[in-house]
């Protein structure tokens, strides 16, 4: 007994001496992660991400990811709805109202706006309203947001099916593309050829109660490194320097880019039928349907301070996608060519917006796609200039 007392009063010292050492000295160096590189201006959106304590999304088993309003985390930034989405209430809509809602992901959903008003959707609404004159019959305009993060356009059909019978849109902007061909190499691969559709990935090996069973070692540990990492300083120093030296983050052996690759040709057929999907539901609700392209940071040619330390993240810090071989291959190739080709086949037109950004010199981008409030701007006013090419 005493020996057991004797080694947890080392532990707990040598815990304490830990601490102290690395209150004077920072161990940024071994924390690949992304707040040492993004803007500040980003802070509040990367702490919303990275803090596993309150969860981001709330889940409803037909499919539905929402935002989860009792993480107060982006409070006094993004207004958010009863509903879990970031934008005003739903409410009927009224004669002479031109409605439209935007569907995508984070970029779409606003990562890196200061507020509602300067997302895209609320840079459109002002667009929309300040020439309204161009739509007959109609005073004014509301878009409404029903992005979210994290999210594909599999998300976004479950979204416009079940509220677009109530919300009636004019107008429906699609701002789609990264997700569903580069992020979604996480997802399982199984599935997504079984059942040909994007899966809420975060979830994807989630089980009912009667499974439980089978995975209570598995999860026992999972819970014990998640409290170890939280509580205990010295198991997260180590965690860092494990981490650091493994071959995830080993730039020349992690192969996610080679995952991409093998996965571009099935996720360009999902995206593709997805669009598709999209489109017959204008049909059905009586919108118009367009789809625009996101762009991203590689092929943005004059980059400022912050964007490089974007790129070093992602080159050689934080290759979670494949180091400086993903750069290469974004930069050399438009990832939606083919995807715009083969809707254009089915008569589906999708603007391609991937060099908006090529000879911007000034800061656009937060994240690898993420944007400030000018990017936003920027995207907003293209945006509304392509629906309104007369």
């Amino acid at each position: 007994m005493n020996t057991i007392l004797i080694i947890l009063f080392c532990i707990v010292i040598f815990e304490i001496l830990v601490k102290v050492y690395f209150y004077f000295i920072s161990f940024s160096h071994l924390d690949p992660s992304r707040s040492n590189y993004l803007s500040k201006e980003y802070q509040p959106y990367l702490n919303w991400i990275e803090d596993y304590s309150i969860p981001m999304f709330e889940y409803m088993p037909i499919g539905f990811r929402i935002f989860n309003k009792k993480n107060k985390s982006l409070d006094g930034i993004a207004k958010i709805n009863s509903l879990g989405f970031r934008t005003e209430e739903f409410v009927e809509k009224k004669e002479g109202e031109l409605r439209i809602l935007l569907i995508g992901a984070s970029t779409a959903f606003g990562c890196g706006s200061s507020s509602n008003e300067t997302t895209i959707a609320g840079f459109l609404e002002k667009k929309f309203n300040q020439d309204i004159k161009s739509y007959p019959k109609k005073s004014y305009a509301k878009v409404f947001n029903l992005a979210q993060v994290n999210s594909t356009s599999t998300q976004d059909i479950i979204n416009l099916s079940f509220f677009s019978i109530n919300l009636k849109p004019d107008i429906v902007i699609g701002y789609l593309g990264w997700n569903e061909l580069i992020s979604s190499y996480g997802q399982d691969e199984n599935f997504i050829k079984k059942f040909e559709t994007f899966s809420i990935n975060e979830i994807d090996d989630t089980k009912s109660k009667f499974y439980l069973e089978a995975d209570l070692k598995k999860n026992f540990f999972n819970s014990l490194n998640l409290f170890l990492n939280r509580y205990v300083f010295i198991y997260k120093i180590i965690s860092k320097l494990i981490l650091r030296n493994s071959v995830k983050f080993n730039n020349q052996n992690y192969n996610s880019l080679e995952i991409i690759k093998n996965r571009f040709k099935l996720n360009q057929k999902i995206f593709i039928k997805n669009i598709e999907i999209l489109q017959k539901l204008s049909y059905a609700y009586n919108f118009n349907f367009y789809a625009f392209t996101q762009p991203y940071i590689y092929k943005k040619e004059k980059l400022v301070d912050n964007e490089m330390k974007v790129v070093d993240l992602y080159s050689y810090a934080r290759p979670v996608h494949g180091g400086e071989n993903f750069a290469t291959f974004l930069r050399n190739k438009d990832i939606y060519k083919d995807v715009i080709k083969e809707c254009e086949k089915k008569n589906i037109k999708i603007y391609n917006l991937i060099n908006i950004f090529k000879d911007e010199t000034i800061e656009v981008f937060y994240t690898l796609v993420h944007n400030n409030d000018y990017g936003y701007k920027r995207v907003a006013d293209e945006i509304y200039k392509l629906i309104n090419i007369k």
